[in-house]
């Protein structure tokens, strides 16, 4: 048993695009892509200790399936209502392809 089958939890995957109004802004577009399995927890390291310090918001460790790569603005929107900001892309931090664990992980902020 894998921490995302004891821990993991739904959410949906939204993709977050700008594009400009016309009138000197930009309107923001979320799109759902699809629903994922993903456990979010506390991240715990020294520079997030100094960060927590400075800010109101939680920086959080996400763990996805190494075949799920969430991006910098990615939102994932828990059952309950609850919204997460991917703060840092997931291309780089997975498993070997050899590796017997399947997990990918980027950070967030909820």
């Amino acid at each position: 048993m894998n921490l995302l089958s004891r821990f993991g939890e739904t959410y949906t995957l939204y993709k977050v695009t700008t594009a400009p109004d016309g009138f000197g802004g930009f309107t923001t577009t979320e799109t759902a892509q699809g629903t994922i399995t993903a456990a979010i927890t506390r991240a715990v390291t020294i520079k997030v200790n100094v960060a927590a310090s400075e800010q109101s918001q939680d920086t959080l460790t996400v763990t996805t399936h190494k075949d799920v790569t969430l991006h910098k603005g990615d939102v994932l929107q828990a059952e309950n209502g609850k919204r997460y900001i991917v703060t840092t892309d997931a291309d780089a931090n997975h498993t070997p392809q050899g590796a017997g664990l399947d997990m990918r992980q980027c950070e967030a902020e909820g």
